[in-house]
């Protein structure tokens, strides 16, 4: 200004991030089909360790591939199988930031000066980790089932899904069956969890089917019924850089300098952090379920904005 009393700065820049390689050195590269082969026995128990395998993978009907496999046939997964697996995005794109601020400082009498500053910055293509694999609870109409067994009202549907469970008893309904083995999960209201205990119980195995069938296919159901991808019941995990983040913040300060170099300073800031999950340094970015890592699983995999909300370092101050 012309009293040499106020300045007007502003200041925008873009930074980007380099995607980590250990993320796909320790886990997709580990687990690509044909570099290794899976095999999960979700039925043996301590009694695995008694000298006789009665319930080891010997029991479980699993065979190594022959030696004549093909490329092909080894990277193609079972059909049916608890397993899990780490892929990543081909439409993966550099994480950005975009930050910009704008300041105005005047001094009000001999020295004491007022800066008022805005500065903001927005995050696009962030790095994260998502299941692919979550059970379907909408579609398929098991979230009324849910709430029918929970009325003690017969479902027809749940009891369709546990039809073919070795755990039922004869005649028992759905309804029953449910408030027996899964009564926690009626209390906590918890659908999800249900819905993935079902479909991730596998039984029968057999040698044309060494990991067994899923309950669901048992029960004539569709392999897909909860999970879009049966191969894979364990998790189908994607490396994906589809979060995004917001932050705004108002920042006043008065300053009062005195002589021999002393000054005083009083600061007030005002900020707001949105983000669809924060940042996570221990690479637990696809945990689900009820681990404390699985803060940041979305709601939807489908519609990540449902997870848009405070992050989880915003501080109003």
């Amino acid at each position: 200004m012309k009293d040499g009393k106020t300045s007007i700065r502003g200041n925008f820049r873009t930074a980007y991030d380099r995607i980590n390689s250990f993320s796909f050195s320790s886990s997709v590269f580990q687990g690509m089909p044909g570099l290794t082969y899976q095999i999960t026995n979700s039925t043996a128990g301590q009694d695995s360790f008694s000298g006789t395998p009665t319930q080891g993978l010997r029991a479980a009907n699993w065979a190594p591939p022959a030696p004549t496999a093909t490329p092909l046939a080894l990277t193609t997964p079972p059909a049916y199988s608890a397993n899990s697996l780490t892929v990543s995005d081909p439409s993966m794109q550099t994480p950005t930031v975009s930050m910009w601020g704008l300041s105005i400082q005047r001094e009000l009498v001999k020295n004491p000066v007022l800066t008022v500053s805005y500065i903001g910055n927005h995050g696009t293509h962030l790095y994260g980790g998502y299941d692919t694999n979550q059970s379907e609870i909408f579609s398929n109409g098991f979230v009324n089932a849910f709430k029918q067994v929970q009325a003690n009202q017969d479902s027809p549907l749940m009891t369709q899904v546990i039809s073919s469970d070795t755990r039922r008893l004869a005649g028992e309904s759905g309804t029953a069956f449910i408030k027996r083995n899964y009564a926690s999960n009626l209390t906590l209201n918890n659908v999800a969890g249900l819905a993935n205990s079902l479909a991730t119980r596998l039984q029968g195995a057999t040698t044309a089917n060494p990991n067994g069938v899923p309950l669901v296919v048992s029960s004539g159901l569709s392999a897909s019924f909860f999970k879009p991808y049966s191969q894979y019941l364990g998790g189908l995990f994607v490396l994906q850089s589809r979060d995004y983040s917001n932050y705004n913040g108002l920042q006043a300060q008065v300053e009062k300098r005195f002589s021999s170099g002393f000054l005083v300073t009083v600061n007030y800031t005002y900020s707001k952090s949105l983000d669809t999950r924060s940042f996570d340094p221990t690479f637990t970015l696809v945990g689900t379920g009820g681990t404390q890592s699985a803060a940041g699983t979305p709601f939807d995999y489908h519609t990540p904005r449902l997870n848009y909300a405070a992050a989880d370092f915003d501080t109003r101050t």
